[in-house]
């Protein structure tokens, strides 16, 4: 697949020489403002449904982060009848979020403390693959190979994102105030962490070009349709891929889903 204009930017959060504790503290961020927006509520029943259609309770979540919105997705699981229990996974795992996020729900979220390949999933990680977020991560060989891999192996993939292309510029603006207005409230309280936001603004600077970034790399639907092409020629296979539109003041949700027609049920 040749390379698309999105391949050549990139996000410090991706390199392996970023500092540690500096890529945390933003995941831990960008969780929180998961947290307090509930930009993922709305895609709760449309989940609901596709885990039931292929009966199991195990999500294994790829690209975690800080945790994401998966303990306010556990909740909400429970509080829509249908109980699940999550796996945590990232090539470069927030073991701290991780930890928190197994507490507050109780041990029903779980976590891998090493680092797993979202592209070459171990086979004894069994269950509905997701990745909240995360995707725009990935050059479009790599995205292209999670969802070989997910095809390969029979597993169901669901993918979700509520960064736009359009959100860039607005993102100028909005994720340096967002950075400046949580620290302080992120648990548990890190001096680093306001020294590193107020002090040296290095976590506003570093989190304000990877969000725009982010926004820059999304896929859209018809690029989405292009990574799947030919993957799933006869092999029972298949993608929905579409957007959710909340209504106004919400962010759009473009989602990818991905399932072996042989092991849902209707």
């Amino acid at each position: 697949m040749p390379p698309m204009l999105r391949d050549y930017l990139f996000e410090f959060e991706d390199f392996q020489w970023f500092p540690v504790q500096w890529r945390d503290y933003m995941t831990d961020c960008l969780r929180y403002l998961n947290e307090v927006s509930h930009a993922f509520d709305p895609i709760v029943p449309k989940m609901v449904e596709w885990l039931r259609a292929h009966d199991t309770e195990r999500i294994i979540d790829m690209g975690s982060g800080g945790s994401g919105p998966q303990v306010r997705m556990e909740s909400l699981f429970r509080k829509a009848g249908y109980p699940v229990r999550i796996t945590l996974t990232d090539k470069y795992p927030n073991t701290g979020a991780f930890h928190r996020a197994a507490q507050e729900s109780g041990g029903r979220i779980e976590f891998i403390s090493t680092p797993v390949d979202a592209a070459a999933v171990p086979h004894d990680l069994k269950g509905v693959r997701t990745i909240f977020n995360a995707f725009h991560h990935m050059p479009s060989p790599v995205a292209r190979a999670i969802l070989r891999d997910a095809v390969e192996s029979g597993a169901p993939i669901g993918i979700f994102e509520v960064v736009e292309q359009r959100m860039a510029l607005p993102a100028i603006g909005f994720v340096p105030i967002g950075v400046l207005l949580s620290a302080p409230l992120i648990r548990p309280p890190k001096l680093q962490r306001l020294l590193l936001t107020y002090l040296v603004p290095v976590l506003p600077f570093f989190t304000m070009w990877d969000g725009v970034v982010s926004c820059m790399r999304v896929f859209t639907p018809r690029q989405l349709e292009r990574l799947t092409e030919g993957l799933t020629d006869g092999n029972g296979y298949r993608f929905e891929i579409g957007r959710l539109s909340p209504g106004i003041g919400r962010p759009r949700i473009t989602y990818l889903l991905g399932w072996t027609e042989a092991t849902a049920h209707a």
